[in-house]
């Protein structure tokens, strides 16, 4: 039996309180042993985290956001990311991202971190380690050639004149 068995057989025998209650031991686990707050985030949030293996299907991943014990994982995460000052794993590579952003948004983002006392990248950071409903993210929207703009559907990447996948 393949990982994807073992998943689906869980959906079927698991009630979503016992799912969260194997969310909420690991969390607790990885917080009394002082984890980076990377490995905290990759562990239970992550693509390959527990939360998404036990919560496989975007509906079962929001039915989730809206419990008790993902309030407490957020929690956890905030206050392991407080105490270690923004410091992430070692073993935790990092990357860097480029953002387009409309001035008023970043003076928004630059508002908000001061009135946090932090800085826009800490703030940031918080946002994007959120869980989001997919119903508010907007479709990728793509120009074609005559100038129609075509929405992209979100199982497919969009590609460039060359035919290369776009840069994401």
């Amino acid at each position: 039996m393949d990982l994807a068995d073992s998943l689906r057989r869980m959906e079927t025998t698991e009630t979503v309180e016992e799912r969260c209650r194997k969310v909420e031991e690991k969390a607790d686990q990885l917080f009394a042993a002082g984890v980076a707050w990377t490995t905290f985030f990759k562990e239970l949030l992550g693509p390959e985290g527990l939360v998404r293996q036990l919560f496989p299907t975007p509906e079962e991943l929001t039915r989730f956001e809206q419990t008790a014990t993902h309030r407490k994982v957020q929690e956890m995460l905030a206050g392991l990311r407080r105490v270690q000052e923004g410091r992430a794993a070692k073993t935790e590579a990092v990357s860097v991202i480029t953002l387009r952003i409309p001035k008023s948004l970043h003076d928004a983002l630059a508002e908000e971190a001061h009135a946090l006392k932090t800085s826009i990248n800490r703030l940031c950071i918080s946002k994007l380690a959120q869980l989001i409903d997919a119903r508010l993210v907007p479709p990728l929207r793509q120009f074609e050639r005559r100038g129609e703009i075509t929405v992209q559907d979100r199982g497919e990447r969009s590609q460039t004149s060359d035919g290369l996948p776009e840069r994401e």
